[in-house]
């Protein structure tokens, strides 16, 4: 390692690890603020989750991936007009 990579390093953990007064003041908006960002965040990955569902199943070979319409359409055997009953 270099000298100045050394020093940077060493620097940043005697500044880590000693112990300082720290005088501050956290009211309770700063944790109800604190909480709704962990629970938005966890919405939110649950929603990602939900919407991309199917494509994680079929990117882990656990569920075939759905045909398209295309497919579909190509694959459906044309069908006869009924009569009128």
């Amino acid at each position: 390692m270099k000298p100045l990579c050394r020093f940077a390093l060493a620097t940043l953990a005697l500044l880590t690890f000693l112990p300082r007064l720290v005088f501050a003041y956290l009211d309770p908006g700063s944790g109800s603020m604190l909480l709704q960002v962990l629970l938005g965040g966890v919405v939110g990955l649950i929603v990602i989750v939900k919407l991309y569902w199917n494509n994680i199943l079929s990117l882990l070979h656990i569920r075939k991936a759905a045909p398209k319409e295309s497919e579909l359409e190509a694959n459906e055997a044309p069908q006869a007009p009924r009569a009128n009953e």
